[in-house]
């Protein structure tokens, strides 16, 4: 077994690695030198790579992936395997990348790819589950949670020859947007990320009490914030951490404003619950937004300069993290000339970036800032945020794995060198470019080949991407799974997409209905291809369109209402009021089509007038037949007239149209409940008393309010105040359950992190211990009030 390193052993970026394994050979990760002070090349050389089984990818950060476009040039038709939460964070980082090639080339900068290379590099992706193994010949490969962000991964290789863990970067610790690492395995060979040697992380939650108490500091005193931060992890932790102490009250409501890669990475985390925490899964299931609510929005370039103006205390949270480019540059600009404000660092900075300049200047010093010499009045803070292990949770991770041999890499030399000391084996600190050969183990995994032959159906896969949060996959992911000649279009649950034909949507069971109900009504219409369709549009005009074809998946016609001569247009069933077939378009083209229906239009709406009043005075039943004999109808205007003409006066009964000189009122349909809305009223009259959430039971009809602490709630006042908003047949009932996590969020900044709580729930009592100072009579009291528990 041979490792060969092209890049990442003895630096922190352009991470790259060439495993030589049972007469295989494969690339772990491709990333590229992000700002090197040994100016070398942004890439490590792939140029003489030679023959490559496979490429796979540890986790989406661009020190470990960036480089997958250029790589992907020497290695043609090479599948390339990570998760599904790397794929869709990537697709965000290289559209990003591309922008910033693109801008740079101002600068006589050369992108190292162009949008072709990324396209021709997706399709040779393979996305893996996470825990799931799978072969490569008789190698066995399994990808474990590494932590760090979502969708990293521990790649595990099994062979004859023996095994070997690649870490990548990983988290012990579980952060607020991903759990930490999961790896059940016993390698033989561990090579294993070195960044944090030589350091220890303060602990989390003192980190995420710093940060929350001087946020609290500089809003109560109208300051503004600005966080920096990297798109992918830290920024979906801060935002995470200020809506969290928001809804707690702990910090005042205020505007956040999200800018930049940022809100392109929230999507992708919402869209994957499956691997997100327990708590952050139940609220995506819930149909709930992770990241942004009514304070916490989304910002448009050309909204920046307003927001900026504002007056009110608020909170930016933008890329970049080291204020090297993005929207955060901006802000800083800024936010930093002003005493009142602050500026928050919550990772890592560069030797030679503006953020590591502004934490090392002082107040009245200038920063340069896009040019711009910049006076620094504002405080700036550090944050430990870290999302890597650190050196004690490295060894501590490696001598539970128990490999035979250990690999540092990917940290400078001071930090090798420290966790090196640590093990007692001494590890391997391969130099980049360096070979490392190992010998054969005995009794080690021996690979079966497995069958890659997929074993569940379309409607299971169906059934498991809804599970996941999954909503569309690649039309080339289903054919490599199911085969190309598979029956996917015969199960509903998939939909072709719209705007990309190389996807299909995922359907939800509730879509699946109402599509499958569309398709029933549709199919009652019989075929409209080639006919004549007039439809009621929102503002109840007639409308006339030509049905070129027929999508019964997206309901859309090419009626030809736009100036350009094709419009998709969305009808619905109800909508659609008249069809008929006819020869008038037969080979004509779209813009031809266009003008002729304008001119029918025209035609017929006079006409449609002067057959109506005729209609009116007759009093029998009477066929459409029978009509265009008796105002001997030969156009096609004319038919349209008819249609026209009858529409607001006629009901068609058993084949023949019953004339009223006004139609008479059509039966109001009975109003259902819409339980959403309810819920949303009962939570704005009570959110004052800092009601937490309204749970509804459909079985009883019973509206649940849920309170941190029910024992502190004026029950009948609460009841008197909902009572109104509820429909008959419907109650309300506050939960008795209480939230513990609640106490500790009063507690903590008054105890610290030394002070221990018991909590008594029988007794309605809860206990302290290890404090520095004792608790004072008004603070009972006040806390009892609030908690409806005595204090010790």
């Amino acid at each position: 077994m041979n490792l060969f390193f092209i890049g990442g052993a003895d630096e922190v970026g352009a991470s790259s690695s060439i495993l030589e394994i049972n007469n295989r050979r494969f690339l772990i990760d491709c990333g590229i030198r992000m700002n090197d002070h040994l100016k070398r090349s942004k890439t490590p050389d792939f140029s003489d790579i030679g023959s490559i089984d496979a490429i796979l990818l540890t986790h989406a950060h661009t020190d470990h992936s960036g480089a997958l476009p250029v790589v992907n040039k020497y290695t043609v038709n090479v599948p390339i395997y990570m998760t599904r939460g790397s794929f869709q964070l990537c697709t965000v980082l290289y559209k990003d990348a591309l922008k910033i090639m693109e801008s740079e080339k101002e600068d006589f900068e050369t992108p190292i790819y162009q949008e072709q290379d990324v396209l021709n590099s997706f399709e040779n992706i393979k996305q893996i589950e996470l825990l799931q193994s799978f072969t490569i010949d008789d190698i066995q490969i399994t990808f474990f949670p590494a932590g760090h962000i979502l969708g990293a991964a521990c790649i595990l290789f099994e062979s004859k020859e023996g095994s070997i863990l690649f870490t990548g970067d990983y988290s012990i610790t579980k952060q607020l947007a991903v759990n930490g690492a999961l790896v059940n395995c016993n390698p033989d060979i561990i090579v294993t990320e070195a960044t944090y040697g030589g350091r220890k992380h303060l602990k989390r939650k003192e980190s995420e009490f710093e940060f929350i108490n001087q946020t609290r500091k500089v809003l109560s005193r109208g300051g503004k914030i600005l966080i920096p931060a990297f798109a992918i992890g830290r920024s979906q932790e801060m935002i995470i951490l200020l809506k969290d102490a928001m809804a707690k009250n702990i910090i005042p409501e205020v505007d956040i404003y999200i800018d930049g890669m940022i809100n392109s990475v929230n999507i992708v985390y919402q869209n994957n619950p499956i691997e997100l925490p327990k708590k952050l899964k139940s609220i995506v299931e819930n149909h709930q937004s992770l990241f942004y609510s009514t304070q916490i929005k989304r910002v448009l370039s050309k909204e920046r300069e307003n927001i900026i103006k504002t007056k009110k205390p608020c909170i930016f949270i933008s890329s970049s993290g080291m204020l090297i480019g993005g929207p955060s540059v901006f802000y800083a600009k800024h936010i930093i000339q002003d005493k009142n404000n602050a500026l928050f660092i919550s990772g890592y900075q560069d030797e030679e970036s503006p953020g590591r300049k502004l934490l090392e200047l002082q107040k009245g010093q200038k920063l340069v800032l896009d040019g711009k010499n910049i006076t620094v009045n504002a405080d700036v803070y550090k944050f430990s945020f870290s999302a890597h292990a650190d050196e004690q949770q490295i060894v501590n991770f490696v001598n539970t794995l128990s490999p035979h041999e250990i690999v540092l890499v990917h940290g400078d030399e001071e930090a090798r060198e420290s966790l090196s000391n640590k093990f007692e084996k001494k590890p391997h600190l391969p130099l980049l470019g360096e070979m490392l050969s190992f010998k054969k183990y005995k009794n080690t995994f021996v690979s079966e080949k497995k069958d890659n032959t997929p074993t569940i159906t379309i409607e299971s896969y169906w059934r498991d991407c809804l599970y996941k949060g999954i909503k569309r996959v690649p039309i080339k992911e289903i054919e490599d799974i199911f085969g190309k000649n598979n029956d996917i279009k015969s199960f509903d649950g998939f939909s072709e997409d719209y705007i990309d034909k190389r996807f299909y949507n995922i359907l939800t069971q509730d879509q699946l209905n109402r599509k499958r109900d569309r398709r029933e009504k549709f199919e009652s219409l019989g075929d409209l291809t080639k006919q004549l369709v007039i439809y009621g549009q929102q503002t109840g005009r007639l409308e006339l369109g030509y049905c070129k074809e027929v999508n019964m998946e997206h309901l859309a016609y090419h009626l030809l209402s736009t100036k350009k001569g094709k419009s998709k247009t969305q009808i619905d069933f109800n909508k659609i009021l008249y069809t008929f077939k006819t020869n008038e378009f037969k080979n004509m083209k779209d813009e031809d089509i266009l003008i002729k229906i304008r001119e029918m239009k025209r035609i017929s709406k006079p006409k449609s007038k002067i057959f109506r009043k005729e209609l009116i005075a007759i009093t029998e039943d009477i066929s459409i037949k029978e009509i265009y004999e008796l105002f001997k109808i030969k156009e096609v205007s004319d038919e349209i007239a008819v249609i026209l003409a009858l529409l607001p006066i006629a009901i068609k009964e058993n084949g023949k149209y019953k004339i009223f000189q006004k139609l008479p009122p059509k039966k109001l349909k009975e109003k259902t409940t819409n339980i959403n809305s309810i819920q949303d009223e009962i939570h704005k009259v009570l959110k004052s008393r800092k009601i937490k959430k309204v749970g509804y039971k459909i079985n009883t009809n019973t509206f649940i309010l849920q309170f941190d602490f029910p024992d502190a709630v004026n029950k009948e006042k609460i009841f008197s105040l909902v009572d109104n908003l509820l429909p008959k047949g419907y109650s309300v009932e506050i939960s008795s359950k209480i939230n513990q996590a609640a106490f500790n969020d009063i507690l903590f900044q008054y105890l610290g992190s030394n002070g221990k709580l018991s909590l008594y729930l029988s007794e309605k009592r809860v206990s302290t211990k290890n404090l520095a100072k004792p608790f004072s009579e008004d603070f009972r009291k006040e806390f009892y009030r609030n908690t409806g528990f005595i204090l010790e």
